[in-house]
């Protein structure tokens, strides 16, 4: 089961634009008859004060709402405090993608030639890392939720 994050943007966007349908914490791919169970995470995106190091080593990982509370660190809105360091978070969700429901079996057609089509990366949330965090501005956000956006999508259609 592949493991994605979606910002709060990226689904209000596919809301908006009828792709998608949320159901508590279950969102459906309309398109893809698909659904995606939802945990709420963060992903640290740059340290607050940037001109240290991160000595917790999170810029660029997800972490749940769960995990948050187990490593003792408050949130709040797009902020992350950990001991004496502050991180700018993204709001998002973790999902688990389920596999596609069967759907009804058409009568019998001759067999398509096969198609051999490379399967896209799964991302471990623990080790996600995307672009140059520590000079991130809100078009580099912007471009790396957009990367995620299409990732999402290609595992979504070839899984």
């Amino acid at each position: 089961m592949a493991v994605v994050f979606i910002t709060n943007a990226m689904l209000t966007q596919w809301s908006d634009q009828g792709k998608v349908r949320l159901d508590d914490t279950t969102l459906t791919l309309l398109q893809e008859n698909r659904t995606v169970k939802l945990k709420p995470a963060v992903r640290f995106t740059k340290l607050i004060d940037e001109g240290t190091p991160d000595p917790n080593k999170l810029i660029g990982k997800v972490k749940t709402k769960e995990q948050l509370v187990e490593m003792a660190a408050e949130h709040y809105m797009d902020s992350v405090i950990l001991g004496d360091v502050g991180y700018q978070v993204v709001e998002g969700f973790l999902g688990d993608l389920s596999p596609p429901k069967k759907a009804e079996v058409p009568a019998k057609k001759p067999a398509p030639a096969p198609v051999t089509v490379d399967k896209p990366p799964t991302i471990n949330p623990e080790t996600l890392q995307l672009g140059t965090p520590d000079k991130a501005s809100g078009t580099d956000l912007e471009k790396e939720a957009e990367e995620l956006s299409k990732l999402f999508l290609t595992t979504v259609r070839d899984s």
